[in-house]
């Protein structure tokens, strides 16, 4: 389908993969990027804070990085919040610091906290700015965020 010019690229979105499995995962995104046609996107996702994940290798593979920056805690875990600020900031200056900025794209979670999440998108944006990085966010399910998020969300444009 790629090939065929219909679609811009391709995310791999690959969850739980055994740390057994990374290095083939990698040499795979290797060559199914030389395989595809120029032009195109090859994207895969990350988690945050897993150390079987090779940020570096992923970005030296592929065109983006999906950051899942949320899952600090989840349903099977520990009680919290699902991305705390402090936890939210730090891992996604460990993600700016192994993936080059215009590959690096951050994906949030649902928070039900709207405050914490724009203090923390914020603080990050600013980062990224400090730095001379653009930022392109990306919003899944948008349709079911609140009003006054994505308002919260457009207002983060006027970052100075």
């Amino acid at each position: 389908m790629v090939s065929a010019g219909h679609v811009a690229g391709l995310t791999m979105d690959i969850e739980a993969l055994p740390a057994s499995a990374m290095r083939p995962y990698i040499a795979f995104l290797h060559e199914l990027r030389a395989a595809m046609p120029k032009g195109s996107i090859l994207a895969v996702t990350a988690p945050a804070e897993d150390e079987n994940w090779p940020l570096a290798a992923l970005g030296a593979a592929a065109d983006k990085v999906i950051f899942m920056a949320y899952d600090q805690h989840w349903e099977g875990g520990s009680p919290g919040p699902i991305a705390g600020q402090y936890w939210f900031v730090q891992q996604v200056q460990i993600a700016r610091r192994a993936i080059p900025g215009d590959k690096l794209a951050v994906a949030l979670g649902k928070e039900d906290d709207q405050h914490h999440l724009i203090k923390g998108l914020s603080e990050a944006l600013l980062g990224f700015a400090s730095s001379g990085k653009s930022v392109v966010l990306c919003l899944d399910e948008a349709q079911a965020m609140p009003i006054e998020t994505l308002e919260a969300l457009r207002l983060l444009t006027n970052l100075e």
